[in-house]
């Protein structure tokens, strides 16, 4: 037991949130597939939390590491969400779980500017960071579920300023250090997350929106969207590596961000735009191929017992 344990990495909590958030953006096309997509995300998400549980030197080793402890955000976002499936079961554990995660998130983003980022260089930079510090967004998305709107106002602006923060060094890194090694680069598409992150939880928490925001937000997330979607194209022959649960969230989240500007422009304009469904509709294809595909690529690695580095 102890040996699998041991083989299973970090990121596979990026699979877990991937495949949550997919379950919350099919609700509207299936009833059966979100319930299904919920407890597949925590079944993923428990083997995780398992073998820090039974082997704790292993949770030590990897919150050292400054890629694996910006990847472990992808934990408690996943949390975040996984608590609104749980929540017309139950809402005071659900609200018990939900916020548990946001306090072990906000710990996270301090322990992580202190541990890594204060004696940081432009070479230690990665866009795990958008995870670290731009992934507090995620408790606005879900805060509605539980009524706490001033929660999740505070999640979404302290987010969107994060974003705003780490952007230029993130970029600035990959634009002066383009090569980094083979086992961290999915990690680049990232980008298509924190723009539409923070456009879902702005759409979720603040009122009144702002047309001209929305639009402007909404713009860059597209633009961050194609530039990953071209890195996953471009890394099609990379050998698999964990950090492939990169290809998952970000593009659900992309998807779940078009589905909400949709409605609110068709709310706003009072008339249908084909073309924003068509892009809603080419943009979920795209997530619920993606995580079907590293869902496998995960499966095929634990049946070949391959021995594969934890990034």
């Amino acid at each position: 037991m102890k040996q699998f344990l041991l083989r299973i990495p970090l990121p596979l909590s990026g699979v877990a949130l991937g495949t949550a958030a997919l379950g919350s953006l099919l609700q509207n096309y299936s009833d059966s597939i979100p319930p299904v997509c919920g407890v597949l995300a925590a079944v993923v998400l428990s083997l995780v939390l398992l073998k820090y549980l039974w082997v704790p030197a292993a949770f030590r080793k990897d919150m050292n590491d400054p890629v694996l402890a910006g990847v472990a955000g992808t934990c408690t976002m996943a949390l975040m969400i996984l608590s609104t499936y749980l929540e017309p079961y139950s809402s005071e554990a659900a609200f018990g779980l939900w916020l548990a995660a946001l306090l072990l998130h906000g710990a996270l983003m301090v322990y992580y500017t202190v541990r890594f980022v204060r004696n940081a260089g432009l070479r230690d930079v990665l866009a795990n960071y958008y995870i670290v510090y731009v992934g507090i967004a995620a408790a606005a998305v879900t805060a509605p579920v539980f009524g706490s709107q001033e929660i999740a106002a505070a999640a979404f602006w302290i987010g969107f300023t994060a974003f705003l923060i780490v952007f230029l060094p993130i970029t600035v890194r990959y634009v002066r250090f383009p090569e980094v090694p083979d086992a961290v680069k999915p990690l680049i598409c990232i980008y298509a997350a924190p723009a539409s992150l923070c456009l879902t939880a702005y759409i979720e928490t603040i009122t009144p929106v702002s047309p001209e925001f929305l639009i402007g937000l909404y713009i860059a997330a597209c633009l961050f969207y194609l530039f990953a979607l071209y890195k996953v194209i471009s890394y099609r022959n990379l050998p698999f590596y964990p950090s492939y649960a990169a290809f998952t969230f970000p593009f659900v989240i992309a998807a779940t961000a078009s589905t909400q500007v949709t409605s609110y422009l068709e709310t706003f304009t009072g008339c249908a735009l084909p073309l924003m469904e068509g892009v809603v509709l080419m943009q979920t294809g795209v997530a619920v191929v993606l995580v079907g595909y590293v869902l496998l690529r995960y499966l095929l690695f634990f049946l070949k017992r391959t021995p594969v580095g934890n990034k």
